[in-house]
Formats: structure tokens, sequence, C-alpha cells
């Protein structure tokens, strides 16, 4: 079979260019460990902020055609006690942990990182949650070119490990990405859900309890892979595609795009941790029909 190890230069090498989603099972230490068994690259856990979060009332999720609608409002338990969670997983497991963190100020993301210490080997900065208030940051941290490069500064100042930042699909998004790696950004993670909403015909109502919430699942995918594409040529820093992936052949696809990791988070809601079994098998069998000694070959692949 053929490699699938891949070096996205975060200081260690993934058994394979996958990656848990945020918001989908790491929220604790024992939930980590259980995705863990299944072999993904890496695991990005829940976004966590520097204090407790009840997030907003439900319902949070509902399933729509091609995908989930969902409007958690970012709930967690806060930075301090999720250290000890970070610690608890480091200590009996050994896949890489990328600790998602936001915050609606430097300050704020400066400390959670801090808080964390040393139990993650990388962090994800979300700047691109579509429901978040502005109290929690959230995409409108994205849509400020100011404050987004002071939070990667701060993120950078606070910790030795490497950086990563989650953007938002929308037309300044090649921008963004540019303007984060000339600042020293080590990847861009490429999407998040999508703004969205649906309404209850029967009770004329929205479904969500936040009114408005984000769409993800296989529905996004074709957005996702166009962002994913446009930022291969752009920027020189790794890139890291999140947005509908549930299969070995979607994985592919980005790849060939130009991502070097995809992240699986609808595909683990709907077929649990143990999805990333078979897409690693489906990988793996397309990479041996085609000819391909190593999955870092295919990144870039569908440019010409």
């Amino acid at each position: 079979m053929a490699d699938l190890a891949t070096d996205l230069g975060l200081g260690r090498v993934l058994a394979a260019p996958t990656m848990l989603a945020s918001g989908i099972l790491a929220t604790s230490a024992g939930a980590i460990l259980r995705v863990a068994r299944h072999g993904p690259g890496a695991i990005v856990t829940k976004s966590v902020g520097r204090d407790p979060n009840p997030g907003y009332m439900g319902p949070n999720v509902v399933e729509v055609p091609g995908g989930y609608l969902n409007a958690m409002g970012l709930p967690n338990c806060g930075c301090e006690a999720f250290a000890k969670e970070l610690v608890d997983a480091r200590a009996s497991s050994d896949v890489p942990l990328i600790a998602s963190v936001y915050g609606p100020s430097p300050e704020d993301v400066g400390a959670v990182i801090t808080t964390l210490g040393d139990g993650f080997d990388a962090v994800e900065v979300n700047v691109s949650c579509p429901h978040a208030g502005r109290g929690h940051g959230g995409i409108h941290v994205a849509q400020d070119r100011e404050l987004l490069l002071a939070i990667l500064d701060t993120a950078k100042d606070a910790t030795r490990r490497p950086v990563l930042v989650k953007l938002p699909f929308s037309h300044s998004l090649v921008d963004q990405a540019r303007d984060l790696g000339a600042n020293g950004a080590d990847g861009i993670v490429a999407i998040n859900t999508l703004p969205a909403m649906d309404i209850d015909v029967g009770f004329r109502r929205p479904v969500l309890g936040n009114t408005f919430g984000g769409l993800s699942g296989p529905a996004i995918l074709p957005v996702a892979l166009r962002a994913v594409y446009a930022l291969h040529d752009a920027v020189d820093i790794p890139v890291i595609a999140s947005g509908g992936a549930v299969s070995g052949e979607d994985v592919v696809k980005f790849m060939l795009a130009g991502a070097s990791a995809v992240q699986l988070g609808t595909a683990v809601a709907y077929h649990g941790p143990e999805v990333f079994e078979r897409v690693h098998r489906e990988l793996g069998d397309y990479l041996d029909a085609n000819g391909f000694a190593r999955a870092a070959e295919l990144v870039g692949g569908a440019h010409g």
C-alpha cells in the first residue's frame, strides 16, 4: 500500500493526511482518545475560549439535505479546565493534537494559548465561525484585517508551536491568506461552515434556536474545493481542507486541488470515528491503482 504519511511542517509527521475537524467529539480527553483509536493523522479539538461558555439554546443541530445546520455558539469549558483535558489526552495517545482557540481580541487569544501550555502540537485559530457573536470573535475577526493580523501576531508570541488560521469562504479569502502567510502563519485551514438557516413551515419559525447557523457536509464540498484550489496558487504555506469530505475520493479531490491534509467533520457525525479507517483504505486503494507511492504526490495535481 502507498505511504499515507504527511509532513505539514508542524514538527511531527502525520500518519495520514486526515484530521478530525474542530467541533466534532474532541471536547474531552475521553472523546479525544475515542477518536484516536481509529487512526486520524491529527485531531483538532473543540474551539476553546478564555472563559466557560454554555453556547446557544437549542435546537442547535438539525439535519438538512446534504449535511447539517448548526448553531452551537462555541460551547466549551474554558481554557483552564480544557488544559487539564489536553494533559490527560497526551498522556494516553500519541496522535498529534491541534488546539482550536478563539477570542474577540488578541489579548484573549493569547491568554487562551498561554493557559493551554504545551499540551498540543499546533494551534488552529478559529476566526470564521459564522454564528458567533462579536463577544466571541468568529467571522467578524476575519473581516477586520488589522484585528486578524494582530491576533496572529499575538498567537505566534504565545507559543513555540505552529499556528494555523481557519478562514471562512469569502471573496477576500485569497487576500487574507496571503496576508497571513506573509505575517508568519504556518498554515491555512479552509473553510468553515457557510452562513445558513432553515424554517419550519408548520411552526412558521426558524428551526435553529439562534435563527442563523452554519451549513456543513457534502453540500459545501464544491465551495471548499474551489477555495482550496485558489489558495494553492496563492500561498506558500500548507493548505488544510475542511468542508464536506466523507470518503477517500473526496480526500483525493481536495489533495489534487492543493490541500496537504483534509479535515473530516460531518463524516464522523454520519459514520462515527471509524470512518477514518475506511477513508484511509479508499485513499490507499486510489494511490495504488494509479501508481502513486506517497499520498503527498497528489498535492496540487489538478493544476496545470
